[in-house]
Formats: structure tokens, sequence, C-alpha cells
């Protein structure tokens, strides 16, 4: 491994852990809120939905002022202030108790993950090549998605024992507590400055109208709709379909609810050695558009069958696969966006992919909702099935001359 190699992985190592600990009290915010939401100085049920959306819709014009920022201060200055926000704002989460306070936090919180993503977007394909780009965003993506995990257990453990400011507090305390971390493990001097070659002079609508550029961005929002809207917003309905009471487990009663939360938060336990395992795949794959192509078309069959009558097991199987498959094409839907970032403006290619996934995942939840009363279960999960096929057969036809075509590496990092 190269001395680049060890100082691009030593960087994003530093990235994803700060952003794991910022992940914290929002994602304790989700398990206590609509618990708690009267204690915390709310007065009706839809202001739970506000604050916790208000944070995905504020990013959407927000992406395009923090590349705009990236241009002109370093990755080491733009997680600093990502993550004094996110002290700030999951502080005030247990300190105030104004639904107007918290939505600001919540706008503030927008900021934060806008700067701690846009970051690591911007950041990872300027230190990377086609040896390891795969490997550095699944690194990215494993770690800092154990955050979400750890502040949802250990936080939601803690308030039960403390109450919700203290357990906020020291999250809070935790996120300042990287901030050394970064100083000495973020390049002072690396910026997406660096990345303003002749390339970035061409124009924004010019690059954006490109065909594998669309190709990319289509993926990624259709990813982020079936996965964080129609998926997640239906899988409890899936399962208590499945089962017609509760089932007996090791001497426990366990519900649709409680089984479908465990499929969800499998996905977030294997996720820190299988994202980079699978990142390594693809960086020694010789075309990485067949490989998509292909996840799709598995998402596509699963897709089909999940929403059938079938034994348990071979639900849960079913599950479990289309997790797998969902945590591969987040890896390397990154990397193929990475590919064409080297080809035509890394700026404006990873600025907009990350507002199409910050769509997708804001939509997401209002299109599965909606769809599955309208269309109904069944129908909902094969017209998801039929965008994936569309979109494989997209990547199949995509020529190689795009940029999607990618060297076979002899070797990835993997230590």
């Amino acid at each position: 491994m190269s001395t680049g190699q060890i100082n691009a992985k030593k960087q994003v190592i530093v990235m994803a852990a700060a952003t794991a600990v910022s992940l914290f009290g929002d994602a304790l915010l989700y398990i206590i809120l609509p618990l708690y939401w009267t204690e915390m100085g709310l007065h009706a049920l839809w202001q739970i939905g506000v604050l916790l959306s208000v944070n995905r819709f504020i990013r959407l014009p927000l992406n395009p002022l923090v590349a705009w920022l990236y241009k002109r201060i370093s990755y080491r200055q733009g997680f600093i202030w990502g993550m004094v926000l996110a002290a700030i704002t999951t502080f005030c989460y247990g300190a105030f108790h104004s639904f107007w306070i918290l939505f600001i936090a919540r706008c503030l919180w927008g900021l934060a993950w806008t700067f701690l993503k846009l970051g690591a977007y911007l950041a990872i394909p300027a230190f990377s090549d086609n040896s390891n780009r795969g490997y550095l965003f699944g690194l990215h993506k494993g770690i800092h998605r154990s955050g979400a995990l750890l502040g949802m257990i250990l936080g939601g453990l803690a308030v039960d024992q403390f109450g919700i400011f203290p357990v906020m507090t020291v999250f809070a305390a935790a996120s300042l507590f990287t901030l050394p971390f970064i100083f000495t493990g973020l390049d002072r001097k690396q910026s997406s400055a660096e990345l303003i070659t002749n390339k970035e002079t061409v124009p924004f609508k010019k690059v954006i109208i490109q065909q594998s550029v669309i190709t990319v961005l289509a993926s990624a929002m259709c990813i982020a709709v079936v996965y964080d809207g129609i998926l997640k917003s239906t899988l409890s309905y899936l399962v208590n379909l499945q089962i017609d009471s509760e089932l007996i487990l090791v001497g426990l009663a366990v519900g649709a609810s409680t089984l479908a939360s465990s499929i969800q938060s499998i996905r977030i336990l294997w996720e820190p050695w299988l994202s980079p395992l699978l990142g390594s795949f693809a960086d020694r794959t010789a075309r990485r558009a067949p490989v998509f192509a292909g996840l799709l078309g598995g998402a596509a069959v699963l897709m089909v069958f999940a929403p059938l009558p079938m034994p348990l097991f071979m639900f849960i199987t079913i599950m479990l696969g289309l997790q797998v498959i969902g945590t591969a094409m987040e890896v390397i839907v990154l990397s193929l966006a990475a590919d064409v970032a080297q080809r035509s403006s890394k700026v404006h290619v990873m600025t907009t992919l990350s507002v199409a996934q910050d769509t997708g995942a804001a939509l997401g939840p209002l299109i599965g909702y909606m769809a599955a009363e309208w269309l109904g279960i069944t129908s909902l999960y094969v017209f998801a099935s039929l965008l994936f096929i569309i979109l494989a057969i997209k990547w199949l036809k995509e020529p190689a001359e795009r940029g999607f075509h990618t060297e076979v590496n002899k070797a990835a990092p993997v230590d």
C-alpha cells in the first residue's frame, strides 16, 4: 500500500468517525421525540413529523451553498464547522423545550450534515483513484452509519436512566471531543479548490445534461426512494402480513415491529465491515456498470416476491437479501459517480449527487405511504421492481466510453 493510500485511509477514517459521533443526537431524537414529545415542548403530533423531516428538506438548497464554500475553505475547516454545529444542535435537543427552537436546531443540523456529507463526497474523489475509490467510500459509509446505531441503543438506554438533558449534553460534548482529531487527522491545506481544473470551469448545465451523469443521479435517487421510502415505511406492514400473531423466540414474544426493526438494524451492524469489502470488490472489477445492473436486477426479483405469502424464514431471507444488495448498490453508485466526476466536474457531479440522494430520502417516506394506500402493497412492490429493471437495462447499455469503465486493479487496500 502506498503512502498516499495510507494517508487517504487515515483521513477517511477521521471523517467517518467524526460523522458517526455527530449522528448520536439525531438518531436518539428519532427514538425519544415520539415518546416524550409533550415533555419536549410540543403540542401536536404534526410537529413531530415536521421536526424529523425539516432537516432533510433544508439540505436541498444548502448543498450548492456548501459546495461553493468548500471551494474556498479546506475540508478540515468544513468538518470543524459541521461538528461544532452538531454539538450545538444536540445540546439544544435536551436543553430547550420549544417547538420553534427545536425547529431552528433541526435546520442547523441539516447544515451540519451537509458540511459533513458533502465534505466527504468531495474529499474522497480528490485523494483516491481507481485502485481504492470504492474501498474508501465503503469504509466511510460503514463507519459513519454505526453512529446511528450507537446513538439509538446507548442513548435510549441512558435516557431511561438519566433523562434527556444529561444524555444530549454528553452527546454534544462527544461531538466537540472529535475536534482535536480533526485538527490532527485532516490536511489543513487540502481543499476542493484543488479540484478546480479546466474541467471545473465547464458550466453546470453542460455537465448535468450528460447522459452518464443523468444515469448516475437517477439511480441514486431511485435507490433512496425505494430503500428509504418504500421498503423502510412498509416493512412493518409486510412483516405483519407474514405473521398472524406474536412469535415466541427463546421464550420471548416477538411482534411485527420488533422483527421489522431487527431487520433494519442488522444492516447497520454489518456495514462497518461489509461496505469496505464491497468497495474493494468494486475496485477490482473490470466494469462496474454490469455489476451494478446485476444488483438492480437481483433487487427487482426480490421486490416482486417480498409482499407474497410465504414461510417466515423465506421472507426474512428475502428481506436480508434486499438489505445486502442495498448496501452494495449504495457503495457502488458512489464509485460510479466519482468515476463520472473524474471525467467531467467533481464539484458539480458530487454536489448534485448529494442533492439527488437528499431528495430521494426526503420524498421517499411520503411516496411510500401514499403509493401503498393508492396502489396496494403488492402493486407498490411491483412498481419498485419495474423501476429497478428499467435502471438495470439502462446500465447494461451504457458504453465504456461514457466513463463507467474501470481498469482491473491488482490490489485494493484491505487493512
